[in-house]
């Protein structure tokens, strides 16, 4: 008879599997959401902006007038609704603990980091047809709420809470969790084990 002791296979007394994908995985789909709703409106608004105009009585059109878009305005929302489909395909990886998810999650945020800083540049490079425009339109109600302060505010702070998942993402899945391994052992049920 044999000393040596079988193995276990008591799924009970199996090590619990890393959390960390579950959530990271969440809230790269709660983002990817979150890009894909505000992409896309942005994109209908601008689509209808000529049909809401022609629904204004012609004496009320003046008081209707909008700044001009700047443009990159719509590529930048094209391409950032286009990487928010890729966030939420790395988030699905992620969640199922898929290692592919890894390099979507880095592929995103470096392209994502891109298109921030495009969009502000674009921002920056617009002002003065801003400015001007407001100078031009005096009467215009939207006219008083335009100035460079609360442009450059409104585009620091929009800019600043766009990079906060990316930053994470590349210093996560960049530095921290560099191996399949970390990602644990993919649930019951499913074929995406860390070995893919």
């Amino acid at each position: 008879m044999s000393d040596a002791t079988p193995p276990i296979d008591d799924p009970m007394l199996a090590p619990e599997p890393a959390a960390w994908p579950k959530h990271v995985g969440l809230i790269s789909i709660i983002w990817a959401a979150l890009g894909l709703t505000c992409g896309g409106c942005g994109v209908i608004g601008i689509a209808m902006q000529p049909m809401f105009k022609n629904m204004v009585p012609p004496e009320q059109q003046a008081q209707m007038v909008q700044p001009p878009m700047s443009p990159g305005a719509l590529p930048f929302l094209l391409i950032g609704a286009a990487l928010s489909v890729l966030l939420l395909v790395a988030g699905i990886m992620t969640l199922r603990r898929n290692p592919t998810g890894r390099m979507l999650h880095l592929a995103w945020a470096g392209l994502i980091l891109l298109v921030i800083v495009g969009s502000i540049v674009d921002a920056v490079l617009h002002m003065p047809t801003m400015e001007k425009w407001v100078a031009d339109n005096p009467n215009v109600p939207s006219a008083k709420f335009v100035n460079k302060q609360a442009m450059m505010l409104q585009t620091v702070g929009i800019s600043a809470l766009r990079i906060i998942w990316p930053v994470f993402c590349l210093i996560w899945f960049g530095l921290v969790k560099r191996t399949a391994a970390s990602f644990g052992s993919a649930p019951a049920g499913t074929d995406d084990g860390a070995g893919v």
